[in-house]
């Protein structure tokens, strides 16, 4: 009986394969079909997820409910800013029960405060940003992720799950910088389009804990590439005094480099590179004076360059 049964399905394979189908019973391993679908590795994705429990945990759910909430409390503003919108505060204070106007929450009393929100709801509608986008990566289902710091300001970095905002603690001084430039930055970018260099500033808020700590944390786009992996990483400002990354900090793979260890050669268009580093007879202009004295013509020197490298440098301050 075993016989006939083994004649059986001999006969079933013969027939197989005489039907001209791929797939016989009788194939050997090594003539298996390779799989159609491609394997598709694991994605290691960049910082720490947020869970419960988390020391940030708290921050996270804070910041969660408060910007869910004050956007969605925001009027309808379609004229041009004033001066005051610039100043303005939204603050509410949440309580653990909740209130007629606040949902309840599992975290302890806090108050959130969200300054100039239709200057930034402004500025996010000019890069294509909507409210409803804005709300649903930062507050909704899916946790925070947490990154290191990379500079030595201590500052902590959350990345949304998307990776399309990125939301960076600052200082009481940096919060008052931001808010003071703000008339001048929004000005800049509203009248011109989106291919700025200069940091897409989304929201700037302040959460005050029941013990009294304030937290402020400034919203921004993110620019570090999903998909693709990240080799070498630098944080470059112009200086050399202690701008190296120590031996400790080299042995982390997502370590941080500095100034001085940046070794690769740069190379730049005759047209891009700036008047004092063109040599002469390229560029439209002469360098001002003998030895490109500032303020000469054609752009020579410092001049307001100067001053537009502080500004941009102050900036960059905020991110890094």
């Amino acid at each position: 009986m075993a016989r006939a049964a083994s004649e059986e399905r001999l006969t079933i394979a013969a027939a197989t394969h005489k039907s001209g189908k791929r797939i016989s019973f009788l194939q050997s391993p090594d003539k298996v079909t390779p799989a159609r679908h491609r394997v598709r590795h694991r994605k290691v994705k960049q910082g720490h997820t947020i869970f419960k429990g988390h020391p940030s945990w708290n921050i996270m759910m804070n910041l969660k409910l408060g910007i869910a909430y004050t956007i969605g409390r925001l009027p309808g503003s379609d004229g041009p800013l004033t001066s005051a919108d610039f100043k303005t505060v939204f603050k509410q204070l949440f309580e653990p029960d909740g209130t007629p106007t606040t949902p309840a929450h599992s975290a302890s009393v806090f108050s959130f405060k969200d300054h100039a929100p239709l200057a930034f709801r402004h500025l996010r509608e000019h890069f294509g940003v909507s409210d409803q986008e804005y709300v649903l990566s930062i507050s909704g289902e899916h946790s925070l992720r947490e990154l290191g710091t990379p500079g030595k300001s201590g500052a902590v970095f959350y990345l949304t799950e998307d990776y399309k905002f990125l939301l960076k603690t600052i200082s009481k001084k940096e919060s008052k910088f931001l808010r003071r430039m703000l008339p001048n930055y929004y000005a800049h970018v509203m009248n011109g389009d989106q291919q700025t260099l200069l940091p897409r500033f989304f929201g700037l808020i302040r959460i005050t804990t029941a013990a009294k700590r304030n937290i402020r944390m400034v919203v921004m786009n993110n620019m570090l590439p999903e998909e693709t992996p990240i080799h070498e990483k630098y944080d470059l400002k112009g200086s050399t005094l202690g701008r190296y990354a120590t031996p400790s900090e080299r042995q982390d793979v997502n370590v941080t480099l500095k100034d001085l260890d940046f070794r690769h050669k740069l190379r730049m268009p005759e047209r891009a590179k700036p008047a004092q580093l063109r040599p002469r007879g390229i560029g439209s202009g002469q360098r001002g004076g003998a030895g490109g004295a500032p303020g000469g013509a054609g752009g020579g020197g410092f001049g307001g360059g100067e001053l537009a490298g502080s500004v941009v440098a102050a900036q960059a301050s905020l991110i890094w």
